[in-house]
């Protein structure tokens, strides 16, 4: 990868070739005399618009700009027809193991396998079509790529620390072994990715799309998921702690292993969802569909589940300990092998509820009477004096 000082060198001797004085050059691009020189004089950068008109004009390609050994243009080249270069398609410039800082990169295509190893950091890719990219030990931050096309990427092993990826298409996408902290996925498309052994805390994926997703083994604490779809999502053996899912859709999702503790599924469908050995501790689902829901092994202690519909749904050797039902519709249900100790059941719909084997303390046994719930599965537990 070239320096500033050696690009702005490359340009003096394409310009020369041509028989062009800067200010020749200047009004085939449209710029001023001065901005030409700077270039030359490495005290500025063009940017990736105006590279591509130089390179028209100068009959090259980008890499004459960007790497040693490069092509150099022919000398007394005829100019474009009619003065002004026309803009190449996009575009045919490698960018591995280069460096690009404050540049605008917007509109790029077809890049592919001509990215990894790059260092970028507030960089604007805005608008581009980037499906297929395959990213390998990238360092990119602070970088805008949204509205953009990734459909069947993969980022391996690659930081994305703090980037703008709103309004895209990362579809059927790949994330393994990479950082993604604190970046922007909001109102983007990323059905059927998969997520592995990444980071991803404190990312944004507001009113985004995770249908049929794949989750393992990474951290997205303290993401906001709000307003999105997570429908048949599968997460497992990942931390999800503090995060945020209000007015989502986690229909027929499964969670296992994982830790979601102190996060926020207010307003939510999650019917026909399955968690198992998972840790929900201090969550809250108020006002949220979870019929039809199994939940086995896990730990609910002192979650919130006032107004939620868990008809038809299953309990199994999980602890409810001071979780709040108030409200609730739990009719048909069942609740096998659980600690159902200090719970709120005030005003909630027990009718068909089945408890088997389990065990609540004297003001829960009281709650569950007063609504009339069969009690034969329950074991009263004397308070501790």
């Amino acid at each position: 990868m070239l320096t500033t000082n050696e690009i702005g060198g490359r340009i003096a001797v394409a310009r020369k070739l041509k028989n062009l004085s800067q200010a020749q050059l200047a009004e085939q691009l449209a710029v001023s005399a001065q901005a030409v020189g700077k270039w030359e004089r490495g005290e500025s950068m063009p940017d990736i618009l105006m590279f591509q008109r130089m390179a028209a004009v100068f009959g090259t390609d980008l890499n004459y700009f960007a790497w040693e050994g490069a092509a150099t243009p022919e000398a007394n080249q005829a100019e474009p027809a009619g003065g002004m270069p026309t803009e190449p398609e996009r575009p045919g410039w490698n960018m591995s193991r280069g460096n690009w800082v404050d540049a605008d990169f917007s509109g790029l295509s077809g890049l592919a396998e001509r990215f990894s190893g790059a260092n970028i950091e507030r960089c604007r890719f805005v608008g581009s079509e980037m499906a297929g990219l395959k990213l390998r030990e990238n360092n990119i931050r602070d970088s805008d790529f949204s509205d953009s096309v990734f459909r069947g990427s993969r980022f391996c092993d690659s930081n994305l620390i703090g980037c703008d990826f709103s309004a895209s298409s990362l579809g059927g996408s790949q994330i393994s072994n990479s950082n993604l902290e604190r970046s922007v996925f909001a109102s983007s498309s990323l059905e059927g990715c998969w997520v592995g052994d990444s980071n991803l805390i404190g990312c944004d994926f507001t009113s985004s799309s995770l249908d049929g997703s794949q989750i393992s083994d990474s951290n997205l604490e303290r993401s906001v998921f709000t307003s999105s779809s997570l429908d048949g999502s599968q997460i497992s053996d990942s931390n999800l702690e503090r995060s945020v899912f209000t007015s989502s859709s986690l229909d027929g999702c499964q969670i296992s292993d994982s830790n979601l503790e102190r996060s926020v599924f207010a307003s939510s469908s999650l019917e026909g969802c399955w968690v198992g050995d998972s840790n929900l501790i201090d969550c809250d689902f108020s006002a949220s569909s979870l019929s039809g829901c199994q939940v086995s092994n896990s730990n609910l202690e002192r979650s919130v589940f006032a107004g939620c519909d868990f008809s038809q749904s299953e309990f199994v050797d999980s602890n409810l300990t001071n979780c709040d039902f108030s409200a609730a519709n739990l009719m048909d249900a069942a609740i096998r092998c659980c600690n159902f100790e200090k719970v709120n059941l005030d005003g909630a719909v027990l009718r068909g509820t089945k408890f088997i084997d389990c065990r609540a303390d004297r003001l829960t046994f009281a709650f569950l009477k007063a609504c009339e719930a069969d009690l034969s599965g329950v074991e009263m537990i004397e308070d501790e004096v």
